[in-house]
């Protein structure tokens, strides 16, 4: 599930690679600064001025340094694609000025019938109403031309946070049942039209907490193996760079940004 805009950007999100650097497989966010979103500072001033009428110093400071901080910019609807723009147009204004590389981070999340076992954030496309179609045609395709126009930047994307965790465990739920299928079909697209060199893929994998028991590792694993194959179908040698997880709902004990070396 999404969450809000707020919970969004504060909480952690966990990268990992799928395996170790090569000379051809660089770490994509060495060296590079994590872009930091307009519209998330915007969405955290109220916050600022609420902590000064409250003469709090400290945590107007603090949040300050928050707007400063890097996020991944949520793309969770058709109408969000522009906003690649935006982050791309940011992110070369903060490399002129400050003369270090950026790296876009963003989060690619509009499957039809989405959030199947909750119904918290379930998007704008259903796969009664030719869902799976219109996210290809209308949602990926879009993403990644746009995604293109940044040749010059880098991009971390994770997919489609949620989707497969519900895929492995949830398939007593009717309606998981039924979007499994459609959930696998649109990351494995997602997967192999993004296959560009300026951009590192990560597929989302719940938490420990969902996926992390015994009678669920080697059915993940299997899954993420399954899309993967899908992509490679569409796109040949298509790949992911790894795994992202913490991304909406988390477990606090391992709620940590990692050393980026590991990425």
């Amino acid at each position: 599930m999404r969450s809000t805009s707020l919970l969004t950007g504060l909480s952690c999100i966990i990268l990992a690679s799928t395996a170790p650097t090569t000379a051809n497989d660089v770490n994509p966010f060495i060296g590079k600064s994590y872009y930091a979103n307009s519209a998330y500072a915007a969405k955290l001033e109220q916050t600022v001025q609420s902590f000064l009428a409250e003469g709090d110093a400290l945590n107007a400071a603090r949040t300050r340094t928050t707007q400063r901080t890097g996020t991944f910019v949520w793309i969770s609807s058709i109408g969000d694609i522009p906003d690649i723009d935006t982050a791309i147009k940011e992110a070369r204004e903060a490399k002129k000025t400050t003369g270090k590389d950026q790296i876009v981070e963003l989060v690619l999340y509009n499957l039809p019938d989405r959030d199947c076992s909750a119904g918290e954030s379930a998007g704008e496309l259903t796969i009664a109403a030719n869902g799976l179609e219109r996210y290809k045609s209308e949602f990926v395709d879009p993403f990644a031309k746009a995604v293109q126009k940044g040749s010059d930047l880098t991009f971390a994307i994770v997919l489609e946070p949620d989707s497969l965790g519900n895929v492995v465990t949830n398939q007593g739920i009717p309606k998981c049942a039924t979007a499994g299928p459609v959930y696998e079909e649109g990351i494995a697209y997602a997967i192999s039209q993004l296959q560009k060199k300026n951009v590192a893929l990560y597929v989302d994998a719940a938490h420990g907490g969902w996926l992390g028991w015994d009678g669920n590792l080697e059915p993940a694993a299997k899954e993420f193996a399954k899309v993967v194959q899908m992509a490679q179908n569409l796109t040949k040698k298509a790949t992911i760079r790894g795994f992202s997880i913490n991304v909406s709902n988390y477990v606090g004990l391992i709620c940590f940004r990692t050393n980026p070396a590991s990425y």
